[in-house]
């Protein structure tokens, strides 16, 4: 029977012992960059916009900002958004998202926020998202993305990405 040479009997298959071991990353620079191979990338988190309870007017404005961040990468480069979806349990979500009482006067609001916070959460399905935008490119001296530590960094790339999804979190 024709196998390949890697599936002989007897030809050692090396697994890997974790998930971050079957990542194929050779090096990860001071920065952040990494580099796979040719490939050179930078990620960033993207905060949760909570783009369901804005009005049509911020949608729209969430919207063009999002298109100005994705009609500014540089040609050479290309752009992936990571969206990373997990079931949130009960203990956890009145743990790290609703507000706790404090009586200090300003309870009825967290009240009020909390109740937000359940139908929303009810409507998305108890669904919590993390987003990741990752730049890469496969050119060292690219202007504008992640490049090696010896060429220098994402300077450009990052300060502008970073400023817009601050200014896109943050409205």
């Amino acid at each position: 029977m024709n196998m390949p040479p890697h599936a002989e009997r007897g030809a050692a298959t090396k697994i890997p012992t974790s998930v971050q071991k079957s990542i194929p990353i050779d090096e990860i620079y001071a920065d952040g960059t990494w580099r796979s191979g040719e490939v050179y990338s930078q990620m960033w988190s993207v905060s949760d916009i909570n783009y369901a309870m804005q009005s049509d007017d911020k949608k729209q404005d969430i919207l063009a900002k999002m298109g100005r961040i994705y009609s500014n990468i540089p040609t050479d480069c290309w752009a992936q958004l990571c969206i990373v979806s997990q079931r949130m349990d009960e203990i956890s979500f009145e743990r790290d998202v609703l507000y706790h009482r404090a009586n200090d006067g300003l309870d009825a609001y967290r009240v009020e926020r909390n109740r937000l916070m359940k139908a929303y959460a009810k409507e998305i399905g108890n669904v919590k998202q993390q987003k990741y935008l990752i730049l890469s490119t496969n050119k060292q001296n690219s202007k504008g993305c992640p490049r090696t530590a010896e060429s220098g960094t994402a300077e450009y790339a990052g300060r502008v990405v970073q400023h817009w999804l601050q200014s896109l979190c943050a409205g």
